[in-house]
């Protein structure tokens, strides 16, 4: 098992900021040995946007029956431990209103989205990074409680989509095809040349002035 100063100076590093569309063709996360976490092809089409803490949590190598949607390995080892406990015990530890906790679970599915192939924006990074002394430490003390929330809003939102490239499977419906001008609504005329059924208004007044829509061309 790696330990948690292994697994920082390796986040420190894969939170660069790459070119767009550079990730790793593989889908894996070079570690400081130099071998590598592969990440499931079946997930390629989600590179570049994020998931919540409670993906990571349930989606996971193992998890559920082999070859479901949520038997999904990560771009980063289950079994690297932080303070004693594997990222993925982490994530199962209620929070309770612990600084430590709810920093946490936020930190490693930012960390696992951007392992993953999501850039991180410059201020997001920077929480990355402010966050790995304090999750160091095991323990937040009460002097540091404002700032861990922070850095957890902050990374909460990048996970969720409201900052960065935004959240798996948020991306804006593919528009319809369109038509070839004004489609009016009923009537039995065969459909438009176009494919786009009903009538076909040549404008506000009509081709020939009386405002009534033409009829599509037959054939």
């Amino acid at each position: 098992m790696r330990t948690v100063a292994a697994t920082l100076l390796t986040l420190t590093a894969a939170c660069a900021f790459p070119e767009q569309g550079d990730s790793q063709a593989d889908g894996a996360l070079a570690e400081g040995d130099g071998t590598g976490i592969a990440y499931d092809e079946r997930d390629a089409w989600l590179d570049g946007c994020t998931f919540t803490q409670g993906y990571w949590k349930n989606h996971y190598d193992g998890a559920g029956a082999p070859g479901n949607n949520r038997d999904r390995p990560w771009p980063i080892d289950e079994d690297t431990e932080l303070c004693g406990r594997t990222w993925l015990a982490t994530f199962d530890v209620a929070p309770r209103g612990d600084a430590f906790f709810i920093l946490a679970h936020q930190y490693l599915a930012a960390s696992l989205n951007v392992a993953a192939g999501a850039t991180a924006p410059a201020d997001v990074a920077s929480a990355l990074d402010q966050a790995e002394p304090l999750l160091a430490d095991c323990v937040v003390a009460d002097g540091e409680r404002a700032r861990a929330l922070e850095l957890a809003a902050l990374l909460d939102a990048f996970n969720n989509g409201v900052v960065g490239p935004g959240h798996c499977g948020d991306a804006p419906p593919a528009e319809e095809p369109g038509c070839d001008g004004e489609v009016c609504q009923g009537g039995d005329e065969p459909p438009a040349d176009d494919g786009c059924a009903g009538e076909v208004c040549d404008g506000d007044a009509g081709a020939d002035g009386d405002g009534d829509p033409e009829l599509p061309p037959f054939g």
